[in-house]
């Protein structure tokens, strides 16, 4: 007994005792910090599965694998659009944030850029990497396809704009074009694909030749950095945002402004152009609206403003994202903003509308993915912990109901529409 013993004897006792138990107890409370841990990531999937389940069983409509989107009940001919709770692929790879996800046309490939100089190619069904595209020398900011998906294009604070071939499986830079004199900020193909349009940080958007690389213009109208870009191919106009909180709309034949539209509060990060079906639903109308030949060679701004208001080919609205944590969705034909959307609780980094429905899809620092109606004007789905630091970029696939994003945490997840 500990009391027949001598205090020294007790004293090593009791030594030998605490240096046994201490060590057990770490290891006893960072094992339940760990099965805590893995439980409430075990009960978001549930609560993802179970929310997709209810979705299926609704009526929306079902996806089979990557392919046709099949309706259901009174929806059917009617694409509705719900994305699974759980991304299908997480693309792992690059060594920094990933800044911009783009889907190719006509292939099942997916092409991510990112701070690490690097542009990397994926196929986004299996989830499984091809391969790596080396050039730029510094943050890719953006990437792009052309029409058929020939050629990808890819900006850069390097200060440069580099052009891939996509065409005959070389994937070698074909072409290199300088003249910006800050980071390019974004690039994008316009109509023919034989021109494409940069904007940088040095407040100006320029229009290439893609086949010699020369600078054909250069248009000059925002007072800072100049953000991002969106066209709209049938109707020959150029949206751009900068952080000088406005957004101009300009007629791509001969660079003259059409419309400054102005109401963020704070820097403008990103634009996307409206689908026919998503100006109907903004519109409140069923009727299909007037054709115009998207041919005709505009006279001068005005001419282009008419040619907006009569389009069967969709941009007659546009969705703008800011800092200031809204969704603003605006009318291009008078510049005026229709509505605003609040919801994110901060920095709106990448918006899209969905190709097909009524639908526009947001993403924003605050590491959420939300989906809003447009008929209702209201958010109604929200995939909290989309990534696990700020997302940084959303791109939605032109035919398939597939959705990629890109974050700071350097990676870029798939989801599939449900």
């Amino acid at each position: 007994e500990l009391t027949s013993k001598t205090p020294q004897e007790n004293l090593n006792f009791e030594n030998c005792n605490s240096g046994i138990s201490k060590p057990i107890l770490e290891k006893k409370w960072t094992s339940v910090l760990r099965l805590q841990h893995k439980v409430l990531q075990l009960e978001a999937k549930v609560k993802h599965l179970e929310e997709d389940l209810q979705l299926k069983s609704s009526g929306l409509g079902v996806h089979d694998n990557l392919g046709t989107f099949h309706s259901k009940g009174k929806n059917k001919g009617n694409l509705s659009f719900n994305l699974s709770g759980n991304s299908k692929h997480c693309l792992s790879g690059h060594r920094s944030p990933v800044l911009c996800t783009v889907f190719h046309p006509m292939y099942n490939i997916l092409v991510t850029a990112s701070e690490d100089a690097t542009i990397k190619v994926w196929d986004f069904e299996t989830g499984t990497f091809e391969r790596t595209l080396k050039g730029h020398t510094n943050s890719i900011t953006h990437v792009s396809f052309d029409e058929f998906g020939s050629t990808l294009a890819s900006s850069s604070t390097d200060l440069s704009i580099k052009l891939w071939d996509f065409q005959d499986g070389t994937y070698q830079c074909k072409k290199t074009l300088l003249g910006h004199d800050h980071t390019v900020s974004c690039v994008e193909f316009l109509k023919t694909g034989s021109k494409l349009i940069s904007c940088s940080r040095d407040k100006s958007l320029r229009v290439w030749d893609a086949s010699t690389g020369y600078c054909l213009q250069t248009y000059m109208g925002h007072e800072d950095w100049v953000r991002k870009l969106a066209i709209q191919k049938e109707l020959n106009i150029v949206a751009s945002c900068s952080s000088d909180r406005s957004i101009i709309i300009w007629n791509s034949h001969n660079g003259k402004i059409i419309h400054r539209m102005r109401g963020h509060d704070h820097v403008v990060e990103c634009v996307a152009f409206s689908s026919k079906e998503a100006d109907k639903a903004i519109a409140g109308r069923t009727e299909m609206l007037s054709n115009i030949n998207p041919n005709q060679e505009e006279k001068d701004a005005n001419v282009n403003d008419e040619a907006i208001s009569k389009s069967s080919y969709g941009g007659a609205h546009l969705v703008s994202g800011s800092r200031d944590k809204t969704v603003r969705i605006w009318q291009v034909q008078t510049g005026a903003c229709l509505m605003s959307l609040s919801g994110h609780d901060n920095w709106v980094r990448g918006v899209a509308f969905q190709p097909n429905g009524k639908y526009i899809l947001t993403a924003a620092e605050d590491k959420t993915i939300r989906i809003w109606d447009l008929t209702k004007r209201r958010c109604i789905r929200t995939i909290e912990n989309a990534h696990e630091h700020f997302i940084t970029y959303i791109s939605i696939h032109p035919k398939l109901p597939v959705v990629a994003s890109a974050s700071v945490d350097t990676y870029a997840r798939i989801w599939i529409g449900v």
